[in-house]
């Protein structure tokens, strides 16, 4: 067993095997209240706990040897620990009441002695990070982000260090964003002589309408290059192959080689921390996954459209094109199913339920249980490591005097409660807000696109005016 936990920036590893792992174990951890630089921290931290236990495991392989391997079980939990110490103000420890200082953790400390979130003194500032504004365009490589022209850009996803790659969908190409915020193509826009370009740099690669982009555990990008029906993963070195899927549509492959399977319209995409690369296999009502060894399976949907099976395994339950997925800090991936209006969960041992959506395409239900909410074509999730989903819903009336629709981002807290996160964006098409991911800082990245009104293609950045805050 080991237990990983991590606080400020330190990161400590603890291995229990033998005589040191027995029943009833406990496992303390003592922070010294620095930072991974020998710094004094100041005001709160996420302190972060993972316990892995690993066993000799077996793939179950459809056809050739299948070696055994150790698996890993994880478990994660996460707590906000630290302390504010009021000695750097010169007053020997001691505060005067109208002196208020800001930590950032996102906490106002008031120099009575209370303190206030910050999320309950500022509104959420939105940011348009990535997009010129055209609808259809392809330009601005090489310059900042906000520049630059983008054609239906479906999808995000935010490395650990800042950058972030943009599924520039209509343009057939992805983009990424440095921490700087320039952006140049990262993969496609080639024009291979075996037509695809697996095996040579990925910005000599040919893409088609790429819809989802995600990251793996080491840094390589995975591309839904839906036209082709593939997956596509750029490695370290920059060089595109094919994971999954023949380049034929259609269904096949279960339980065999991913690279010898038939997929059909891949839109979402989501890589586990242990490699696990799970696939919403749209067009087949399905979503599959590659293990570490590289063969695919089915984990949820019977191939047949339409709504059935929660509270029994996913494998049982009818889907109707899943679009996004997420994994949870507990394994369990969410699925976005998108003409079904709701969003479901397959648990680690594979039981499906349905978490936010009542199955009527609509908008209501603001403060009380996700299952009884309308949502309208769920389109892009994340969770975040608190648990929190949160979903991005293509464009509805939510108020039947106005004109225009809204695409909105609804929130669902661990306990079920919905609540919406107000962009005052306006869509008149069914595009809206899709991608989403989430940034080190804990601020929402959100990739849309509508034709009616060209001030929205691209990406917008939700996050607090004041350092810290989330949501």
């Amino acid at each position: 067993m080991v237990v990983i936990t991590e606080v400020a920036g330190q990161r400590n590893v603890e291995v229990y095997s033998g005589s040191r792992l027995h029943p009833g174990l406990i496992h303390t951890f003592t922070w010294d209240g620095l930072d991974a630089y020998g710094r004094p921290f100041q005001g709160s931290a996420t302190a972060r706990v993972k316990v892995g236990y690993e066993y000799p495991g077996e793939y179950v392989c459809g056809r050739g040897d299948c070696p055994p391997g150790p698996q890993t079980l994880w478990s994660t939990l996460s707590a906000e620990i630290g302390t504010w110490d009021a000695r750097g103000a010169g007053l020997g420890g001691w505060t005067l009441s109208p002196h208020h200082t800001y930590d950032s953790g996102g906490t106002l400390h008031e120099g009575d002695g209370r303190s206030r979130r910050a999320e309950f003194l500022v509104p959420t500032s939105i940011t348009y990070v990535a997009g010129n504004g055209c609808y259809d365009c392809y330009e601005g490589d090489g310059g900042p982000a906000n520049r630059a022209g983008f054609s239906t850009p479906w999808d995000v996803a935010v490395a650990p260090d800042g950058s972030y790659y943009i599924a520039d969908t209509e343009n057939d190409v992805i983009r990424k964003v440095d921490p700087s915020g320039i952006v140049t193509t990262f993969a496609g826009g080639g024009s291979p002589s075996d037509g695809l370009g697996d095996g040579l740099p990925a910005t000599q690669a040919r893409l088609d309408s790429p819809y989802s982009v995600a990251l793996g555990p080491d840094g390589s990008v995975y591309i839904a290059d839906t036209g082709n029906y593939r997956v596509r993963k750029v490695g370290l070195d920059g060089i595109i192959t094919t994971v999954a899927g023949t380049g034929s549509r259609g269904f096949a492959g279960d339980d065999g080689s991913a690279t010898e399977a038939q997929l059909s319209r891949v839109y979402g995409l989501e890589v586990g921390p242990d490699g696990t690369i799970y696939i919403s296999d749209s067009g087949n009502y399905r979503v599959r996954k590659v293990d570490p060894k590289g063969n695919i399976t089915t984990v949820a949907g019977t191939g047949v459209f339409g709504f059935s099976g929660d509270g029994g395994a996913a494998t049982e339950a009818q889907l109707s094109q899943p679009y996004a997925l997420a994994l949870g800090p507990d394994g369990s991936l969410y699925v976005a199913d998108h003409y079904n209006h709701r969003v479901r969960r397959i648990s680690p041992l594979g039981t499906i339920t349905t978490v936010a959506g009542n199955g009527i395409q609509g908008y209501s239900g603001d403060g009380g249980p996700a299952v009884d909410a309308e949502i309208t074509y769920p389109q892009g999730l994340v969770v975040a490591s608190d648990g929190v989903l949160y979903v991005s819903c293509g464009a509805t009336r939510i108020n039947p005097d106005w004109e225009i629709r809204v695409s909105t981002i609804r929130r669902v807290s661990p306990a079920g409660t919905i609540t919406t996160l107000n962009t005052g964006w306006t869509f008149s098409y069914d595009d809206g807000a899709a991608g989403l991911d989430l940034a080190p800082d804990g601020s929402l990245y959100v990739a849309g696109a509508d034709d009616s009104d060209e001030d929205y293609s691209g990406v917008h950045r939700l996050g607090p005016v004041l350092p810290g805050d989330a949501w």
